[in-house]
């Protein structure tokens, strides 16, 4: 046995025994019925009528196991938005069902992975199981009279935080062709009967499609059907069924893949934004290709990225949660500064997010720097420089071309000085950007005014500032 201080625990155990109980007043075909979908969330099930607990934290809560339970068929037909939080184990009474006869018990659960084998049930338990860490069913047999035994089923397993539909039937008949002095029971997971050598297989008394009978350890000398359910350990339950009439079980339709066709995100974020602001699109398809509906969110949804291309999960989930599996892929988010250019400018350029401050063009000015000054951040033809000054009848008129402007930059600024040994300059006007036909046509800007009778110098800013 491995360490202890491996235990992983969510649903321990389930024990059936012949217990003292409250008699529930229920349906003569059912001994007990419970989805807890009518109870509050956060209900103390110390609270409901027939329960016990080990604490208080065993509670209702809000669930949709739909995603990982493929099973189709609940234990309780219609909705399932609720569920037990067990803390530390439960116990359940119910009213007795019909004697000399199979009673059931049909329940979805969260079973557990442990390396902490259970204590044996006390004598007169109907039946018992759980989840070894090896993630094998385990169940109690007794394979000579009188001597219980924990049994692996090692070809029944089940991947960690697995929803599952669990069923037992124990056999509650007169002897017949069995020992007048044991009791029998079969399990069903997900629908489906478990066969296992060591037990014994189909006894001619007890009716049954095959499967695997395991010797109880409940003297036939007790007699009276199931009147308890319980739970050790620490996890969820839902949908839980005690019953004197055979549920349907038909085995589940495997849920079919889906496939992830193309992903992709609405916008380039700036820094600060969430990765669920960057928006999601795309289509996933089935294993002939054909559409799959559903939706795709982020793993992280509420992870602020750093500035440049980060790649994020995302996980597409069918709105068909009975016939598809739901998808994984990866996306890449580009993030600016926040005082960075818009995805536009971006797109419109070719320049990655995390070159913004790389001198791509050789001459020391920087994307972010000709994102200001409007220029082409890859061709040093664009510069930004006063291209014409010139003075024609009393005006003085300055040009300068822009190219692949962000509109949403403040207006350049014109300003003078009249003594190049005086470093205050003066603001006179400033002036709108003006974005050209296409991304790649250059603007010239003209910018005029009356000529004073003083010599000038101008600066034309693209921060609005010198």
């Amino acid at each position: 046995m491995q360490s202890t201080n491996k235990f992983r625990a969510t649903l321990s155990l389930i024990t059936i025994g012949l217990l003292a109980c409250t008699v529930f007043a229920v349906a003569d075909s059912d001994n007990y019925a419970e989805n807890f979908e009518a109870l509050t969330v956060g209900t103390a099930i110390t609270n409901v009528s027939g329960w016990t607990a080990t604490s208080d934290s065993s509670v209702i809560v809000s669930t949709n196991y739909s995603a990982n339970y493929v099973g189709g068929v609940y234990p309780i037909p219609g909705a399932h938005t609720k569920a037990l939080q067990i803390d530390n184990g439960v116990a359940n009474t119910i009213a007795p069902g019909d004697s000399n006869q199979t009673n059931w018990v049909d329940v979805v659960v969260k079973p557990v992975l442990t390396d902490t084998e259970p204590e044996m049930p006390t004598a007169g338990a109907l039946a018992a199981c759980y989840f070894n860490a090896s993630s094998n069913l385990v169940v109690m047999h007794s394979p000579s009279y009188g001597n219980l035994a924990w049994l692996e089923i090692p070809d029944v397993s089940l991947a960690e935080n697995e929803w599952i539909r669990l069923t037992i039937a124990a056999n509650m008949a007169d002897g017949d062709d069995f020992d007048d002095f044991v009791r029998y029971y079969q399990i069903y997971i997900n629908a489906t009967v478990v066969t296992n050598a060591a037990a014994y297989q189909l006894p001619s008394s007890l009716s049954g499609t095959g499967g695997s009978w395991f010797l109880s350890g409940a003297p036939i000398t007790r007699t009276g059907p199931i009147t308890n359910v319980t739970i050790s350990g620490t996890g969820y339950l839902d949908d839980l069924v005690v019953t004197s009439t055979a549920p349907t079980l038909t085995p589940p339709t495997p849920a079919e893949a889906s496939y992830i066709d193309s992903v992709s995100v609405s916008n380039v974020l700036t820094f600060g934004q969430t990765v669920a602001e960057a928006g999601l699109s795309g289509t996933a398809t089935n294993g002939v290709g054909d559409p799959v509906v559903g939706t795709f969110a982020f793993d992280t949804p509420s992870e602020v990225p750093a500035v440049g291309t980060n790649t994020y999960d995302v996980t597409f989930t069918p709105d068909d949660q009975g016939s598809y599996l739901d998808a994984t892929g990866s996306v890449d988010v580009v993030v600016v500064a926040a005082d960075g250019p818009p995805a536009s400018w971006l797109a419109n350029t070719g320049v990655d997010s995390e070159n913004l401050d790389v001198d791509l063009r050789g001459d020391g000015m920087t994307p972010r720097q000709a994102w200001l000054a409007s220029t082409d951040p890859t061709n040093t033809t664009f510069s930004f420089e006063v291209t014409e000054v010139r003075y024609e009848n009393g005006t003085n008129t300055i040009e300068w071309v822009s190219v692949f402007v962000d509109t949403n930059l403040p207006p350049f600024g014109i300003w003078a000085l009249t003594n190049l040994m005086d470093t205050t300059y003066n603001q006179l006007d400033t002036y709108p950007r003006t974005a050209g036909e296409t991304p790649s046509t250059p603007v010239t800007n003209v910018w005029s005014h009356a000529a004073p009778v003083y010599s000038i110098f101008y600066r034309v800013a693209a921060t609005n500032a010198p």
